[in-house]
């Protein structure tokens, strides 16, 4: 199979499975929301921000470390250090998930009085870190999958897990919860860790089969492996740290300061929820295809670039940001026009219509910045990622603490915009410093924003004759978006996206 097909199919599994993902979990989140309210939302949303830092902690680097690491070799032919990459990369993801689970099941109890200010939390963490040592073997054994260029099996994994979580999660919801957000919470996360240990034992065997192929004879002269996975991983694995620990206590943060600004502990908590755990999810469901491209760019541009192709690599970025722009406006303008129809249908929820429009025009810089990401760190420059992605959490934490008490949910908002605009900005001038890359901005977003908006108006000013159903934003938004690609088609020049 030449490469181009290889990576096409590998993008369409990929983009499918993760459109599959995104659907299910905002169709889950929207169960949850409404099976345990907002502030049943927001406690949640608390108690994942923790366990978002323990699995930072559990991976520790090494899904892109042995991506990284395992395209190199494969570049060579050198596939017998590939496999010997992937299986220290799989002792390494033992070793720090169990590292991180002993520290938060063991520190559960402070994290939760003391931190999150709510003994609510202390069993769901608890729970939570039994599926640690698994989730960063997981994440080893995906780097590998990616690196080889057979996603579809760490994607078919993806799947059970997602299916197997929700299952779960509603049956322990009917049968054990009461309607007790405490109790809520705990059975949410134990389905959770039981599909992630599931999930674990189906991609170990699926690597255990497909690594058989592979020679492990040593090669003369081979370089210590072990010793350039670590090089790889580890400056990856203290910065994520420090911008995973800046994040959590970001978060931890927001609810306190809402309740500064003179919210209740509840209504703090059911603001919080609806914003980041009802609004943020929907607006980054369409990035589930730009993740599924931007996750194959890596081993893509890493070859290219060990084979001193840079012309190779301009092409790929002019077209990944070209379709990135497209991509992005688009879906911009139909969330922008169309947020009280896509909040009523999802949540049933007002306040999340309301905050879907505000935060609309930053999808863009959003998911711009997701694919910047993947390109950096295919060019090596992963620290510098890490570094602006530290910038902007340390930033998120200082505005916090000064804008959130003072202008409540409206500096909430502020603080979005701004740590999220910085860090797309400061990643997109290093790519275009180091490639010496051109934006075309009248293509790629003045006519793509013209022509969206001429398509959501329309369409959004003759659906006010027409009464309310289920369908009606899924009509909206497709009819939309098919108006804009056609604009979009007749009004560009042919070269301007090639």
């Amino acid at each position: 199979m030449n490469t181009k097909k290889r990576f096409f199919i590998n993008a369409l599994i990929l983009s499918l499975t993760s459109l599959a993902m995104q659907t299910a979990g905002v169709s889950f989140n929207a169960y949850i929301s409404n099976k345990i309210g907002a502030s049943g939302t927001g406690l949640y949303s608390l108690i994942m921000s923790v366990y978002v830092f323990s699995v930072t902690v559990a991976n520790s680097g090494i899904s892109l470390a042995a991506t990284r690491l395992i395209s190199e070799e494969l570049a060579t032919k050198n596939t017998s250090l590939s496999v010997k990459a992937s299986i220290l990369a799989i002792f390494h993801g033992l070793f720090f998930g169990s590292l991180a689970s002993f520290i938060l099941f063991f520190g559960s109890n402070f994290i939760g009085n003391s931190l999150l200010g709510d003994e609510r939390t202390i069993l769901a963490l608890k729970i939570l870190s039994i599926s640690l040592p698994f989730v960063g073997m997981s994440a080893a054994i995906s780097g590998y999958f990616t690196a080889v260029r057979r996603v579809g099996k760490s994607a078919f994994c993806q799947v059970f897990e997602q299916f197997l979580r929700i299952c779960a999660v509603i049956l322990f919801l009917k049968y054990f919860s009461d309607g007790d957000i405490k109790k809520s919470c705990c059975v949410i996360v134990l389905g959770g860790s039981l599909a992630e240990i599931s999930s674990f034992l189906m991609i170990f065997t699926l690597y255990h089969f497909d690594k058989i192929k592979y020679k492990l004879k040593s090669k003369k002269g081979d370089r210590p492996v072990l010793k350039r996975l670590l090089y790889i991983s580890l400056p990856l694995a203290f910065s994520a740290y420090i911008r995973s620990a800046l994040r959590c206590v970001e978060h931890i943060l927001i609810p306190k300061g809402l309740k500064k600004c003179g919210a209740s502990s509840e209504g703090s908590l059911a603001l919080y929820g609806v914003v980041h755990g009802m609004v943020m999810p929907v607006l980054l469901f369409p990035s589930s295809f730009l993740s599924a491209f931007g996750s194959l760019l890596i081993p893509e541009i890493t070859e290219y670039q060990k084979l001193g192709k840079n012309s190779q690599i301009k092409r790929i970025m002019k077209k990944v940001y070209s379709v990135t722009f497209i991509f992005s406006v688009g879906f911009c303008g139909v969330f922008w026009a169309f947020s009280k129809e896509i909040g009523m249908a999802i949540y049933k929820s007002p306040d999340a219509a309301i905050y879907i429009k505000l935060l609309a025009p930053l999808t863009i810089a959003m998911y711009i910045d997701s694919v910047t990401d993947s390109i950096l760190k295919g060019i090596g420059e992963q620290v510098y990622s890490m570094r602006v992605n530290i910038l902007d959490a340390a930033l998120g934490v200082i505005l916090t603490i000064v804008l959130i008490p003072k202008y409540g949910i409206g500096g909430y908002i502020a603080v979005i915009f701004i740590t999220e605009l910085i860090n797309a900005f400061l990643s997109l001038f290093k790519l275009i410093y180091v490639t010496d890359f051109k934006i075309n901005l009248t293509e790629w977003l003045i006519r793509p924003a013209l022509s969206i908006l001429s398509a959501v108006l329309p369409i959004s000013f003759l659906a006010e004759f027409y009464s309310d159903t289920p369908l009606k934003p899924v009509i909206q938004i497709v009819l939309s978006l098919i108006i804009y690609l056609l604009v979009l088609k007749f009004t560009t020049p042919k070269d301007a996206y090639i």
